[in-house]
């Protein structure tokens, strides 16, 4: 009887009610002492979430205050600023205002240093290409190049030594990463050396705000639902066994 009951109520009302799609996508930037910055973009069906959202400060217990539209990355620095992506320019929070860093040219991407003393952005170029500088925070009045085309340059991550700087790039055709010094010197693919497409060999490059790990001299990362590795010094690279970062 109650499966009857169930069955006419529901041709009644016309079918079940469709679930409530979310109208907001929400991605952990960054957290640190019971605050995490997130940014907030609208999800429409016919497409993927946009790059760039409201930034929002948000405390442990829920309560959030709006920081920003229009951001594409953000970051806490080690004193509690917040570095920001903003419509291509670079913005340091401190004190409830703004101030600009780099005014513009920006991808919505930036990495800051384990010291706090320098920051690592991605800028376009012409024909798509991109370069990487590095600005120092203390009084540099203008980011340095350290990486330049061809190809997209971008997801520059310190490593531990202070020295070095990773990178993915698309020179050789296949999004691969690659290492140089802070000076610029010393440039060296790491994987996919040799390979002209993708196939057996290949080692994805980390996706966008996916969790990056050190082990030692060992970059280890999540791809295509694997675990990834690098060994900084030899290059040797490939899938990983154990959990995911």
């Amino acid at each position: 009887m109650r499966a009857i009951l169930l069955l006419m109520a529901t041709l009644l009302t016309g079918g079940p009610r469709p679930t409530a799609e979310p109208e907001e996508h929400r991605l952990v930037l960054d957290q640190r002492g019971g605050l995490r910055l997130e940014l907030v973009r609208p999800v429409r069906a016919e497409t993927t979430p946009p790059m760039e959202g409201a930034l929002e400060l948000v405390r442990e217990g829920g309560a959030r205050r709006r920081l920003a539209e229009d951001v594409g990355a953000a970051a806490f620095a080690p004193d509690g600023a917040v570095l920001a992506i903003h419509r291509g320019a670079l913005l340091r929070l401190e004190g409830g205002r703004f101030r600009t860093l780099v005014a513009s040219g920006l991808a919505p991407e930036l990495q800051i240093d384990s010291t706090g003393s320098r920051v690592a952005l991605v800028r376009l170029l012409p024909q798509g290409d991109s370069a990487i500088d590095v600005l120092e925070l203390a009084g540099e009045a203008r980011p340095r190049q350290i990486v330049s085309g061809p190809g997209y340059n971008n997801a520059p991550v310190f490593a531990p030594d202070g020295r070095t700087l990773l990178f993915v790039s698309t020179r050789t055709g296949l999004s691969s990463l690659f290492r140089v010094d802070l000076s610029g010197e010393g440039e060296r693919q790491l994987t996919n050396r040799g390979l002209k497409s993708v196939g057996p060999g290949f080692v994805p490059p980390p996706e966008r705000a996916a969790p990056l790990r050190f082990e030692g001299d060992r970059l280890v990362w999540s791809a295509d639902g694997a675990r990834w590795f690098v060994e900084l010094a030899t290059g040797t690279s490939g899938r990983s066994t154990g959990r995911m970062p």
